[in-house]
């Protein structure tokens, strides 16, 4: 279990672990290593939402999230989770790639059972009124880099 809280100021706590704070400085007879994958495997996040008064809580379960290297230059990734809500069980889920000589990430995202009335704090003040109905959507995206 983890958790993550977005602040008042719109920041996430989990850019702190992220933080630089000593230069590393190798050892003459240092080791090196490659990380060629990363499983997480049912994992769940507890989710605070600060910026709003009361804050917003939720959290997201059975999150699957598999990524790795794949040769001679691509990256690749899945990532399933289930979010609850008053509704319904919001289901996402997202696989795709990232070729590290063109920097073209290609990915398909989907998202069911989404009710917006679960989640108009973040849309109400922008005036748009969702009363009823649900989304289920798939995006398929193909982004360059520079």
């Amino acid at each position: 279990m983890f958790s993550c809280e977005r602040r008042s100021d719109n920041s996430f706590d989990i850019a702190d672990l992220f933080v630089n704070k000593k230069p590393a400085i190798p050892a003459k007879n240092s080791y090196r290593f490659l990380i060629g994958k990363i499983n997480i495997l049912n994992a769940k996040i507890n989710f605070l939402d600060s910026t709003f008064k009361p804050a917003f809580k939720n959290e997201i379960n059975n999150l699957n999230f598999i990524i790795y290297l794949s040769l001679p230059a691509k990256i690749q990734f899945k990532f399933k989770s289930e979010i609850p809500a008053e509704h319904s069980t919001v289901k996402l889920s997202a696989q795709g790639q990232y070729n590290l000589l063109d920097k073209v990430l290609s990915l398909r995202l989907a998202v069911n059972g989404i009710f917006p009335q679960d989640f108009a704090n973040y849309y109400q003040d922008s005036g748009v009124v969702l009363a009823q109905g649900n989304i289920d959507s798939a995006v398929d995206l193909s982004l360059k880099g520079r």
